[in-house]
């Protein structure tokens, strides 16, 4: 019997946003839901990836990149994911940052093609991190503090494990120390510890992993210049190292080299780490933060610094990202907020103001997408229960990574998967929503009810 092939197409008009948010020096970026990247700000080094090195008071596309999941911001080089779990590198690469054997600044991207199979990547001061799917850390970069790990202090252009970790399953970095959580619950820390920021309870720089005292179930971390930051399961966030400007929210001025907790901080679900402040993300959609104050960093009408938290006045925000002298927030209708210092135009607003104390929203960048197709084919991309009213299952004939996105284009979770998975959407509201398997674009259709 001959078998007819059924091709259905649909079309779905909807608007793109930001999904993705970091805040580097003097510069900021943004992925938006379908993939393309955008960047403002300083880029005399070519941090913002367009091929050129002239300042960008307003978004600008970096046409070259697309499929991306994750993006981080440093001083003065960018590292970007994309969906296929390769790395890439552009701006500011005298220490060899950029990770592709060379000390040659680029303004455009580069693979950085000796690694694969990433899931997380974290740009620092002078220094770069990259985590894999198999729990392996890698870094690159400036070493003299000892920040890359593998037990020497010297710098390198291209990635080295660091050896001594395993099991790991997220990464953070500061100026010159680096941080990696385990799948434990535990933090490790090695590089420059002057200001006890290692939080192994001495001030001596370590070129190896050493743990961080007394610190359990932890599920984020973050690293400044001279301190750090993690973020509890129970919603208390603890700090260490360097307090000058009250970096570590703990009501007084005075460093520690062990972890302190931060005040009067609950139900927090996202942390980010600046220079030399701190944002903390509630389950109500307010932004807390402290530390240093100047340019208005912390967002609360004032430029005065705080030795602990304080509510900026956004609100409905769903991630925060902390820079060098600029803050960053997305809301929840996928809009792109800053507030702090944008004399290189790092906050996008088309202004070079010293200060700005209370948030502005960016020049809107995401572009407007004009359909999305879903196939039913012979794939074996399928989707079960649909309608469903709880649980939907994905099966693929290979591990992937898919994207599940509401009718406006809002991205919801992004996550790799084996060839069979059940997804929770239990806490989804009722309505249409949308499956897209990254590595092919292909896109399902399915009722949540």
């Amino acid at each position: 019997m001959k078998k007819t092939l059924l091709l259905l197409s649909i079309t779905i008009s909807f608007n793109s946003y930001s999904q993705h948010i970091s805040a580097g020096g003097e510069h900021s970026l943004s992925i938006c839901t379908d993939g393309s990247l955008y960047a403002w700000g300083a880029n005399a080094s070519g941090q913002l990836g367009n091929g050129n090195n002239s300042t960008s008071y307003f978004p600008v596309v970096i046409s070259s990149m697309s499929n991306l999941r994750d993006i981080s911001a440093s001083r003065l080089h960018t590292l970007a994911l994309k969906n296929d779990s390769t790395a890439w590198a552009w701006g500011a690469n005298t220490d060899g940052q950029l990770g592709d054997g060379t000390n040659t600044n680029s303004n455009t991207p580069i693979q950085i093609s000796s690694l694969t199979g990433i899931i997380k990547v974290v740009a620092a001061y002078g220094h770069s991190l990259a985590l894999k799917s198999d729990g392996t850390v890698w870094a690159w970069g400036y070493g003299l503090a000892g920040q890359l790990g593998n037990g020497t202090s010297t710098n390198s252009n291209t990635p080295i494990q660091i050896t001594a970790l395993s099991g790991i399953i997220s990464i953070g970095a500061g100026d010159s120390h680096s941080l990696a959580l385990k799948n434990d619950g535990t933090v490790w820390a090695w590089g420059w510890n002057a200001y006890g920021q290692l939080g192994n309870a001495s001030n001596t720089d370590s070129n190896t992993p050493v743990q961080v005292n007394s610190l359990t179930n932890i599920i984020s971390i973050g690293g400044g210049n001279g301190h750090s930051i993690a973020l509890k399961n129970d919603g208390t966030v603890w700090s260490w190292g360097i307090n000058t400007f009250g970096e570590l929210g703990n009501g007084n001025n005075t460093g520690s080299n062990i972890p302190v907790q931060v005040n009067n901080l609950t139900d927090i679900t996202k942390i980010s780490c600046g220079r030399n402040h701190s944002l903390a993300l509630k389950n109500d959609g307010t932004v807390w933060a402290w530390g240093i104050g100047s340019f208005g960093i912390l967002g609360n009408g004032t430029g005065s610094d705080s030795n602990i938290p304080v509510q900026s006045t956004i609100t409905d925000v769903t991630q925060i990202s902390a820079g060098y002298n600029h803050s960053m927030a997305l809301k929840n209708d996928g809009k792109v907020w800053s507030w702090g210092n944008s004399t290189q135009g790092q906050m996008g607003t088309g202004s070079n103001a010293f200060s700005n104390p209370t948030p502005l929203q960016t020049n809107t960048h995401c572009p407007v997408s004009t359909s999305i197709n879903e196939f039913s084919n012979a794939s074996s991309f399928v989707i079960y229960p649909n309608p469903t009213n709880s649980t939907l299952t994905i099966k693929n004939s290979e591990a992937t990574i898919i994207s599940i996105c509401n009718v406006l284009g809002q991205e919801l979770i992004a996550k790799k998967i084996q060839s069979s998975e059940s997804i929770d959407v239990s806490n989804f509201e009722n309505g249409i929503y949308f499956v897209k398997e990254l590595n092919t674009g292909k896109t399902i259709k399915f009722i949540k009810q």
